[in-house]
């Protein structure tokens, strides 16, 4: 039970499994540059701070979700890496649910959101709800308040108490899921005159980058349904998945060094997409079906779509690694990923298609089946992929399956679709003379 204002917690391993709670509004603070891990139901209605070394989330509730606030008092988690002599950091464990503000600032040292294994959530349910006015007039001191909450999500529901006359405290009961604004919240008492004029408002769950020092991922998978949004960016780091499933405009640059992040649009409130300029290194993917209003650029690799699917890229392409595309033909109908709403887009690296696992096998495949891989505005200069002897030939098994003899790849740069056709001329000579002398050197065997 904690009675003041901010409390620090400094540590080089230590584990916290019990309910942390107090009778006056508080807020932590993780110093040292040690790691602290919060087991238990976090109910402290201040900031959770982390100025140094790591703060482990082990329960849904650690962070603080599920307290009650007074007047004007709102909770979070700040991963403020200003000034301190580490990186501080905010780790997630296997199976985290997450309703919570969080901040990351890492100007100076940089501030990291990090999962080691197994998977985590960030959810976009009702992280907190704040009593604005406590109201007057109202009767029956010690009465309950019931806050019902509305809006584009579902499920969310909040409660309080009051002293007689006004309210004193309300807090979050169900977080719900599917906000991507805020919701409405209505004040009612369950016994008494409800105090006039009373008000709260719901804060949903969000992710806020102030800097461009901040890194996200781990080994772990960790999805995010929250929004991310403020003037900074993230590198995303860990042979993880990071999956965006909101809508997020968060202004600064996305950095790719490793592993993927995946941009999932469920639907048109939840779009899987950002407003940043994207660098994939060369351990790094880009990924999913969302948009990219950006540039995206760099040696690693692109892989849209989820499963077959479409990736937006509303800016400049120039990606000198990998374009993993995968194609299927099902029933006589083509399909395939798509990279599209490219401004001006530059060939480079090296084109993978892959046969989709749904698809019909390879020996249905016909000339004149196409599939439309780029859609672009502009084609800047002349280069070509660094595989561009493939085309015109049957494929290499690798790169591009292998097609049966008469049959033969082609890209037209300036469309951006991939077909099959009749090879040139020379090019069925030549396959025309190994396959003769493949027959002589049989013939000469049997003999």
């Amino acid at each position: 039970m904690f009675n003041g204002n901010t409390y620090d917690f400094v540590s080089e391993v230590n584990v916290l499994p019990n309910t942390i709670s107090g009778t006056a509004r508080f807020g932590i603070t993780k110093v040292g540059t040690g790691s602290q891990t919060f087991t238990g139901i976090g109910q402290h209605t201040g900031v959770t701070t982390i100025s140094e070394g790591t703060l482990v989330a082990g329960s849904s509730t650690a962070l603080g979700f599920g307290g009650w606030h007074a007047l004007n008092t709102q909770g979070g988690t700040v991963v403020n890496g200003t000034g301190a002599s580490v990186a501080s950091t905010l780790k997630l464990t296997n199976g985290l649910s997450v309703d919570e503000v969080i901040t990351l600032n890492g100007a100076t040292m940089g501030a990291n959101l990090l999962i080691d294994s197994g998977s985590a959530t960030l959810n976009n349910g009702v992280a907190d709800i704040v009593l604005t006015n406590a109201g007057s007039g109202g009767t029956t001191a010690g009465a309950n308040i019931n806050a019902t909450v509305a809006g584009t999500g579902t499920g969310a529901s909040g409660n309080g108490w009051k002293a007689g006359a006004t309210i004193q405290k309300v807090g979050v009961t169900n977080a719900g899921t599917g906000y991507t604004s805020a919701p409405t919240v209505t004040l009612s008492s369950t016994a008494g005159t409800h105090p006039v004029n009373s008000a709260a408002t719901a804060v949903i769950s969000a992710v806020t980058l102030t800097t461009n020092n901040n890194n996200i991922g781990g080994d772990g998978d960790l999805m995010i349904k929250s929004r991310i949004g403020g003037a900074g960016g993230f590198s995303k780091l860990g042979d993880g998945t990071v999956t965006l499933s909101g809508t997020n405009n968060y202004a600064g640059p996305t950095t790719i060094d490793d592993g993927l992040l995946k941009l999932l649009a469920v639907d048109a409130d939840e779009a899987g997409s950002i407003t940043s300029n994207v660098t994939v290194n060369a351990a790094g993917t880009l990924g999913g079906n969302g948009v990219v209003v950006g540039s995206v650029s760099g040696g690693g690799t692109v892989s849209p779509g989820n499963s077959i699917g479409t990736l937006g890229v509303a800016g400049t392409y120039n990606v000198t690694g990998t374009h993993d595309f995968e194609i299927a033909k099902i029933s006589g109908v083509e399909s395939n990923d798509l990279l599209n709403q490219i401004t001006d887009i530059t060939y480079d690296g090296t084109l993978k298609v892959t046969l989709d696992g749904t698809s019909d096998p390879l020996a249905t495949y016909a000339i004149g089946d196409s599939w439309d891989l780029f859609d672009f505005t502009t084609r800047i200069g002349t280069s070509v992929f660094a595989n561009d002897a493939l085309f015109g030939t049957e494929g290499d098994g690798v790169n591009l399956p292998m097609l049966d003899p008469g049959m033969a790849w082609t890209f037209d740069y300036d469309t951006g679709v991939l077909a099959i056709e009749v090879p040139e001329p020379s090019t069925y000579l030549l396959l025309s003379i190994g396959a003769l002398g493949m027959l002589v050197a049989r013939r000469r065997l049997r003999k």
